[in-house]
């Protein structure tokens, strides 16, 4: 989990491992290089375990990127690994100069998906330390081994507070304290491509199975667990709904973020076999409930990558797929998409829709470019497929785009992670007035030291904060 930097200061990293005698899944660690350990709180009411190898939930921490080497005169300049690669048996050095905070977290499965739930904390929350709550799925070597675990992280402080002037007494005494971790967990049918938290309804979470099955989980119980509340609890070790229709598995997720009546609990997914179901909340004798809609919706002529809702139209959304297109729906307008637009000759892999400028959609691709639309611009034709150029096409990343979202307050700030084992956050409010800079203008941050990340996500109430996994 990273801040990244809003001014300097800096970043420790903080190691932890225990065995816990209740699970043969064991191994959480938080990593340090000063090699502080700390101990890791279990609950007792539900199993909990440690992961399995590989799955890193932050921005990892051997990220020396873009401000960390000295030229011969002390000056800092941006490390081009185009141009400087490393020698064999080298590695990068940490600089915590690059970040208010920096966390990271290593479990024994890896994990292709996370997201973060929505706490009562409050929002816009920048008071060191820090505290969230998250979701995340494994992918075990076994499929009875797979778990959807629910953590709560809290004490996560600035992570240098003496490079900080502006650093309460508070912070600067307990800069030696360690972050503490909670977490419970229920077996998952398979292993988990994606897994996504209802906005308006914390707990309520879906995954994806590699088994070609979506799942509705009410995790609320490990939720309140986890917050020390007692008394009657549900079973939350088995789904609330499962849909069995889709002919293949798949990754494309989203929940509807609009808040209207009969709108919150909407939910998209579509597969490999370019198949896009659409559910619909439903009132039953037991609860919440979901209806899916039995005829899917087709417009892809390939495998559906990634889903978007509309940040403010309730029947609206947007898909990107392996033939290179986006294409825009009107669930009033039928089974088939309103239009389209070729975003990329080869494979679109994710979108976001910007939440605060809804007419401004991003894409990310097997070229590892990242592109910008605007879609005030889209007209349809005749075809279907318009004829839409890029607002802004960023060029930085070596391989493809696997992860990419906008911040959710500031309309210009842009996320993504690439398979060249990057991060980037760029700024879209920047003047570009040197297109053929070494560096893109354009680009405030490139984080490094992870391998192979699959996902991010900024916090939605702590400002400036972006949690990845590797």
């Amino acid at each position: 989990m990273a801040d990244h930097p809003s001014s300097s200061s800096g970043g420790i990293r903080v190691k932890k491992r225990r065995k816990d005698a209740m699970t043969d899944y064991e191994d959480f660690e938080f990593e340090d290089p000063f090699e502080d350990a700390y101990e890791v709180d279990m609950e007792d009411e539900e199993p909990a375990y440690g992961g399995d190898e590989g799955m890193e939930v932050g921005a990892d921490d051997d990220g020396d990127d873009d401000d960390d080497d000295e030229g011969a005169e002390g000056m800092t300049r941006a490390w081009r690994p185009d141009l400087e690669p490393l020698e064999p048996g080298q590695k990068l050095d940490y600089d915590s100069s690059a970040y208010d905070m920096l966390h990271m977290l290593q479990v024994d499965w890896p994990c292709l998906s996370f997201d973060f739930l929505i706490d009562q904390l409050g929002v816009q929350r920048t008071k060191f330390p820090h505290a969230c709550e998250l979701v995340l799925g494994t992918q075990a070597q076994k499929a009875d081994q797979n778990k959807l675990m629910v953590l709560k992280a809290t004490e996560l402080h600035r992570t240098k507070n003496d490079d900080n002037d502006d650093a309460s007494d508070d912070e600067l005494d307990d800069l030696d304290d360690d972050p503490v971790l909670v977490f419970q967990f229920v077996p998952h049918p398979g292993g988990v491509n994606r897994v996504r938290a209802m906005p308006q309804a914390a707990g309520i979470v879906s995954s994806w199975a590699d088994t070609s099955d979506v799942h509705i989980w009410d995790l609320r119980p490990l939720i309140e667990s986890l917050n020390g509340k007692v008394g009657h609890r549900k079973d939350a070790s088995k789904p609330v709904h499962t849909f069995t229709g889709h002919p293949s598995e798949g990754f494309a997720m989203d929940w509807s973020p609009v808040s209207n009546p009969g709108t919150a609990g909407r939910l998209l997914t579509g597969d490999c076999d370019r198949f896009i179901y659409s559910w619909i909340p439903v009132a039953s004798a037991g609860g919440a409930g979901w209806e899916v809609d039995k005829i899917p919706l087709q417009g892809h002529t390939d495998s559906v990558e990634d889903i978007q809702w509309s940040p403010t139209r309730p029947d609206r959304f947007a898909s990107c797929s392996v033939d290179g297109t986006v294409q825009l729906w009107d669930l009033r307008a039928g089974k088939a998409p309103a239009v389209g637009f070729r975003a990329d000759e080869l494979d679109v892999n994710v979108i976001s829709w910007n939440p605060t400028a809804a007419h401004m959609l991003a894409s990310g691709s097997d070229s590892g470019r990242i592109r910008v639309w605007d879609l005030r611009k889209v007209e349809k034709g005749p075809n279907k497929l318009c004829d839409l150029q890029p607002w802004a096409d960023l060029g930085w990343h070596r391989k493809p785009i696997t992860s990419i979202e906008w911040h959710p307050t500031e309309d210009s700030i842009l996320a993504a992670a690439s398979a060249d084992n990057t991060l980037t956050v760029w700024d879209l409010s920047v003047k570009v007035e040197n297109p053929d800079a070494p560096v893109p203008e354009q680009l405030m941050f490139d984080h490094r030291g992870q391998e192979d990340i699959k996902e991010l996500h900024w916090h939605p109430q702590i400002p400036g904060v972006i949690g990845s996994t590797a």
